[in-house]
């Protein structure tokens, strides 16, 4: 028995002792119970971290996570964790670096990011920190 099955709807106090109502709210509680299970539940689904591994290619299409056909469970959860900071970010040299790091393992002093921006007068070339050292603009 589900903790929701005992659980009758709440009626205002006028109903109090109507016999017919109670057993109408009771029996729309009793209804409603897998309903209620099943929302309490989303929280786990919707989590990248706690979401079961059948979830987890839906996950990824919605949130629009960019992963690698082959990569291992805990990447792809990682990629699904990211990916709103990374959309938030994206194009961005912040947010090159942030997938740089924390999706392909990149990190200074073995990797410097450098950005050529092709629609500058002059070329110019530009080396940007790392995430850590630098914080996303506003």
């Amino acid at each position: 028995m589900s903790a929701y099955a005992a659980r009758p709807l709440p009626l205002p106090a006028v109903y109090g002792h109507d016999t017919v109502a109670l057993a109408f709210a009771a029996a729309l509680g009793e209804a409603m119970a897998p309903a209620e299970e099943r929302i309490d539940g989303l929280d786990a689904v919707l989590d990248p971290w706690r979401a079961p591994p059948a979830f987890l290619d839906w996950l990824i299409r919605i949130t629009g996570a960019r992963v690698e056909p082959g990569w291992p469970e805990g990447l792809r959860r990682k990629a699904v964790d990211l990916a709103p900071r990374l959309a938030a970010h994206r194009g961005t040299p912040y947010g090159l670096l942030l997938e740089a790091r924390e999706i392909h393992g990149w990190v200074p002093p073995r990797f410097a990011l450098v950005v050529d921006d092709p629609a500058a007068s002059s070329p110019t070339t530009t080396r940007h920190p790392a995430p850590d050292a630098c914080s996303p603009s506003p």
